[in-house]
C-alpha cells in the first residue's frame, strides 16, 4: 500500500506514556476497498501492559488490521458572517 498507510508489521500507533490510553486511527485489511475507524488501546491487565485493536465503538474486533494511518487533522477555518445574508459562510 502507498500514501500514508503503515503496515502493522512495520509499526504501531505511538501512544502517550501513560498506563491507559487509546487513539482513533483509520484501518484496513489487505484487499479491502474501504477503510474504517478503529481504536488502538493500551491498558493494564494483571499488572502488564496490553495493546488491543477495538472497533470505533470500543468493542472487540474479530480481525487485526493489516494497515493503519493517523486520522487527518480537522480543517482550520474561521467562520465569517456576511452582513447582507446574516448567515455563516466557510472560506
Amino acid at each position: 500500500m502507498k500514501d500514508n498507510w503503515i503496515s502493522v508489521k512495520e509499526a504501531l500507533p505511538k501512544l502517550p506514556d501513560v498506563p491507559f490510553c487509546n487513539m482513533y486511527v483509520l484501518a484496513c485489511n489487505e484487499g479491502d476497498t474501504k477503510s474504517r475507524p478503529m481504536l488502538y488501546q493500551r491498558s493494564t491487565e494483571r499488572g502488564k501492559p496490553v495493546h488491543k485493536w477495538l472497533t470505533a465503538c470500543g468493542g472487540n474486533t474479530y480481525r487485526t488490521p493489516d494497515y493503519w494511518q493517523y486520522l487527518p487533522k480537522p480543517p482550520s477555518r474561521e467562520i465569517e458572517t456576511t452582513e447582507t445574508e446574516g448567515e455563516e459562510s466557510w472560506e
